[in-house]
């Protein structure tokens, strides 16, 4: 029976692990996902900023 009981603990501490594993993977998940948005953001701040950029040249004659 101990070494019923010794094999469960063990297979708990397993799956304990595991589990924390999984917590610490989702968490490097959402802080990728977060990061990936914010240079999202960046990104269409830059082209919009292009695109004014390009409609001063052109009002002042120049080609883009």
């Amino acid at each position: 029976m101990s070494g019923y009981t010794s094999l469960t603990d063990q297979l708990q501490e397993e799956r304990a692990e595991q589990q924390r594993q999984i917590n610490d993977l989702r968490q490097q998940l959402t802080e990728r996902d977060a990061r990936i948005a914010e240079l999202s953001a960046y990104r269409t701040a830059d082209q919009a900023e292009i695109v004014r950029l390009r409609a001063i040249v052109l009002s002042l004659g120049g080609q883009p």
